[in-house]
């Protein structure tokens, strides 16, 4: 395993939904109160494990690029100056990573701006990592983004203008970083999602998701908090040392065609965890993930959970490691799956997780009666006073709204 110290330096659809709550173990006599006033901890270093990448070659404008020459490095822990100090990466309850794009004048379709590690003393157009996958769409930027693998990312992420060499236009104006429901513990500053963003000098926007649609979209968020670049101090942590990039990009307008190079620069990465407490959340609540948006995005203006309400001309160029979003959490915390109906079977498990003698396969994820309950955990769906167990014809001789053989 590879781990890299701070130094300072000064740079600009599944059909059963899981449920998870949170058993708390304390290894530790001492209690520490959290007096952070940024809206981020700055990890000083990050640790991790160096994994054979897999070649892939292809050849483009004239030149012949060949990925997975070294190593994948994947995230497992990053230590912050902060107690505490250690988080882990857990990759056990993403549902799924989604790019949302809106087509702008000077890009559209599934553009892929890419950053990779070269090989050191090696042609120019040999990468170390693996080259990230395509999905249906073609595009390549969803796995270079989710998959914990630091060095490689995606360049200009919420970019939407033509800013010369270092600046370039793409579509994507949200990241939709969706796991299974959590239930928010005691320990709020142990369990947070890590945010990347090379050298640390560009800023982005994070929430909370506190919701899904009937589509297993966001429908609401926490507070909209800002990882400013320009506060001090910086919420990015530089763990050493330098990676040699290089820099790809495909055409801006479809038909896309693979990937050719047009730059590259050494630079640190710039790593912090944002936690559940800074995130706005509360003991108990119900949280499904994050999303990310642009700097210049602005909550009491733009609507959330419609980016095509966000601004067409951003100039947030967040160049960002793969990982963004990673559920990470400390030794404290122990996951444990969550039981809804206390009937000895864990939801992940559960044909009828609310016990009112109706599958979830029939009642599904939305949520009929808008009150915020998926109608597989309502005992009253459609919210109307009479319990679904009664509307189906089941019986309840206690008035519970529960099957009677089992309470």
């Amino acid at each position: 395993m590879r781990k890299y110290y701070l130094t300072r330096k000064l740079t600009g659809a599944r059909s059963k939904v899981k449920q998870y709550g949170f058993a708390i173990i304390y290894v530790s006599i001492f209690v520490f109160i959290n007096q952070n006033l940024i809206a981020q901890t700055p990890v000083t270093a990050v640790t991790t494990n160096s994994v054979a990448a897999t070649p892939e070659t292809y050849s483009a404008g004239g030149d012949t690029y060949n990925w997975g020459q070294g190593n994948d490095l994947f995230l497992v822990s990053v230590n912050t100056a902060t107690v505490p100090d250690t988080y882990f990466y857990d990759g056990s309850l993403i549902l799924s990573y989604t790019l949302k794009r809106v087509d702008n004048v000077l890009s559209n379709g599934f553009r892929n701006r890419l950053m990779a590690e070269k090989v050191l003393l090696a042609n120019d157009f040999d990468y170390a990592p693996s080259r990230p996958a395509d999905n249906a769409d073609g595009s390549r930027m969803e796995d270079a983004l989710f998959q914990p693998i630091l060095n490689r990312g995606a360049l200009d992420v919420f970019n939407n203008v033509d800013g010369g060499t270092f600046e370039r236009e793409n579509n994507i104006e949200r990241v939709d970083v969706i796991y299974d429901p959590l239930v928010a513990p005691a320990l709020l500053n142990e369990v947070g999602y890590m945010v990347s963003e090379k050298s640390g000098n560009n800023s982005m926007k994070i929430a909370a998701i506190t919701s899904l649609d009937a589509f297993g979209e966001p429908a609401t968020y926490g507070p909209l908090i800002s990882i400013n670049s320009l506060a001090i101090p910086n919420p990015y942590g530089l763990p050493d040392p330098d990676l040699n990039w290089r820099f790809l990009e495909n055409e801006a307008f479809i038909p896309q065609g693979d990937e050719v190079q047009y730059e590259g620069l050494p630079e640190t990465y710039g790593l912090t965890v944002v936690t559940l407490d800074q995130l706005g959340i509360v003991v108990g609540e119900t949280l499904h993930g994050v999303s990310f948006f642009g700097e210049d995005v602005d909550d009491a203006i733009h609507d959330l959970v419609d980016p095509t309400t966000f601004p067409q001309n951003s100039v947030s160029g967040a160049d960002i490691h793969g990982g963004l979003g990673a559920f990470v959490k400390t030794n404290n915390v122990v996951l444990l799956p969550l039981d809804t109906d206390n009937d000895g079977v864990a939801d992940v498990s559960d044909l009828d997780d609310d016990n009112d003698g109706i599958p979830d396969t029939v009642e599904g994820n939305g949520d009929v009666d808008g009150d915020g309950i998926a109608n597989r955990l309502d005992l009253d769906s459609d919210g109307d006073g009479i319990s679904d167990i009664i509307e189906a014809g089941g019986v309840d001789t206690d008035g519970d709204a529960h099957v009677d053989y089992l309470w």
